[in-house]
């Protein structure tokens, strides 16, 4: 008996699910309401490349102060060209050129970097007489 029952029962919930109309009552008949669900239509292209435009306080190497369109700073020239060698690579840039020089006290160090259309160089220079490191960040976007 009890396996005619559940038999019924889901034969009858069967014949339920498949119905367009939901039964509340033997009398009320309700039917199913559409609902809209919102759609955001997508471009059919992205762009393969985003530009990117960069600005020279991006570029300050940290504790340096800047004074005019240079940055000062009173670390050594080479641990400073170190530190742009590794912001460059970070940024998945290719060096372009990279030169250090140092005679008769001094220091002139410069790098380079572009992709796409967008190229960043730096120069490190440090004159024997002064403690002063000075870095020139010139960015072409």
């Amino acid at each position: 008996m009890k396996e005619l029952f559940g038999v019924l029962v889901i034969l009858f919930f069967g014949v339920f699910l498949k119905s367009d109309k939901r039964v509340l009552s033997s009398e009320t008949i309700i039917e199913p309401t559409p609902t809209s669900i919102p759609v955001t239509i997508a471009p059919s292209r992205f762009p393969t490349t985003v530009p990117v435009t960069h600005t020279s306080s991006e570029w300050q190497y940290p504790g340096s102060n800047k004074t005019g369109d240079k940055y000062e700073s009173r670390d050594d020239a080479n641990k400073i060209t170190d530190w742009y060698v590794v912001k460059i690579k970070s940024m998945g840039l290719p060096v372009t050129s990279f030169v250090k020089t140092s005679a008769n006290g001094k220091i002139k160090n410069s790098l380079g970097a572009a992709k796409n259309n967008w190229k960043i160089k730096i120069e490190i220079s440090q004159n024997s007489s002064s403690e002063l490191v000075t870095i020139i960040v010139s960015i072409d976007n």
